[in-house]
């Protein structure tokens, strides 16, 4: 079984109310489940926080702590039991975007000499995403018309992206993907076109139902690669325009590029 490339500690105190929109949050992330892992340590909570996460997330790990430690040291209990390459630590009463998890993994890849990033924090939420609102996507779409001023949840067919619009705007077409419809490729700027020789490295099944003869070149958002050189080697983000401006996508390989290139400098000294 591979190890995650990502833990995320959720501490929690007394914030029962809390944890159904930040744990539906994690748990929805654009990575596949087996590349992250969320575990939820409870700081000896008194209003059966640990239970409800126990009953209504089996997907969630679970640390009872005996007492309350704090933030510092029930975080640090909680980093004893992560198993991912990098550690997310992030607060009960928070919701996560969907690219959340997968745009910090992107910045420590394509940097290796960055040991520590942070997201920006949005106070209120945004409303184009909150788990809290799933309920509203089980309306009967019988019971809508057209010309509704609905505000209804979407999601892209070719991206997955998604988000929240009037169903009289998205009737008419004023409003569409706001994540990739102005990167769709013609065919003759797609990125399959312009770069041939790196559409093998493509995962087509983590970027499914993206693709890159469907997207432009300068496409911008963080997309799975493989590593054809040593396919042992674990799949990595990054985007397909970022992807096309380096010899070297592999992380792993380009710390060995680096590492090789310092001793001959070494050697040549």
């Amino acid at each position: 079984m591979s190890l995650p490339a990502a833990s995320v500690i959720v501490l929690g105190y007394n914030g029962r109310r809390y944890l159904d929109a930040c744990l539906s949050s994690l748990l929805d992330q654009d990575l596949p489940r087996d590349a992250y892992e969320v575990l939820y340590v409870d700081n000896a909570s008194t209003d059966g926080s640990a239970d409800l996460v126990a009953e209504r997330f089996p997907d969630v790990r679970l640390l009872r702590l005996e007492r309350n430690f704090g933030f510092a040291a029930g975080n640090n209990r909680g980093v004893t039991e992560t198993r991912g390459r990098y550690v997310a630590v992030l607060n009960q009463d928070t919701v996560c975007h969907r690219r959340w998890l997968s745009e910090l993994v992107a910045a420590l890849e394509a940097q290796p000499d960055v040991k520590a990033v942070h997201s920006n924090i949005l106070t209120p939420w945004c409303p184009g995403y909150a788990a809290k609102e799933r309920e509203a996507w089980k309306r009967d779409l019988a019971t809508i018309s057209a010309g509704s001023g609905y505000e209804a949840h979407w999601r892209c067919h070719r991206c997955g992206h998604r988000w929240i619009a009037p169903v009289d705007q998205r009737t008419k077409r004023l409003t569409r993907c706001e994540r990739c419809h102005t990167e769709r490729a013609d065919g003759r700027n797609s990125f399959a076109a312009v770069h041939p020789g790196l559409v093998a490295e493509w995962d087509r099944a983590a970027n499914a139902p993206l693709r890159p003869e469907r997207i432009k070149a300068t496409y911008d958002r963080t997309v799975v690669w493989r590593c054809l050189a040593d396919p042992s080697h674990p799949p990595y983000r990054m985007s397909p325009r970022t992807r096309a401006k380096r010899d070297i996508g592999c992380p792993i390989h380009r710390r060995m590029a680096r590492a090789a290139m310092a001793r001959q400098g070494k050697l040549a000294a």
